[in-house]
């Protein structure tokens, strides 16, 4: 089956009993984060935040390491009032976090995390 840009694979993953379960969206397309958040958005979900990810590597560190995920729900505005997001990325053996672009047009390997 072919997959389009607004047809996502979408992993449930069990986080913690605090945090519950969230969705892991692969698009395996460039994909824009405005297209991520209305694909999230049409199966009543919403872009999760940062204490979310951080939950989820602590318990699918595995997971994690696989490619990398954005939490578009928490994003901010730096002084040029660009929006900016965080990407959490296996880089030199170790999970980091990056600051991303709100406009950027994700690679085909992004993951986006979503939760009820």
């Amino acid at each position: 089956m072919n997959k389009t840009p607004l047809s996502p694979t979408i992993e449930e993953l069990w986080i913690s009993e605090r945090e519950g379960y969230a969705m892991l969206f692969h698009f395996g397309a460039r994909i824009s984060s405005d297209e991520v958040v209305t694909a999230i958005n049409d199966v009543h979900l919403k872009p999760s935040i940062l204490p979310k990810m951080s939950a989820l590597t602590n318990n699918h560190f595995e997971i994690c390491k696989q490619s990398p995920i954005v939490p578009l729900g928490s994003w901010w505005r730096d002084e040029k009032g660009k929006i900016r997001v965080w990407v959490m990325a296996y880089a030199l053996r170790n999970l980091r976090l990056f600051i991303g672009h709100w406009d950027w047009i994700w690679i085909p390997e992004v993951r986006f995390l979503a939760n009820p």
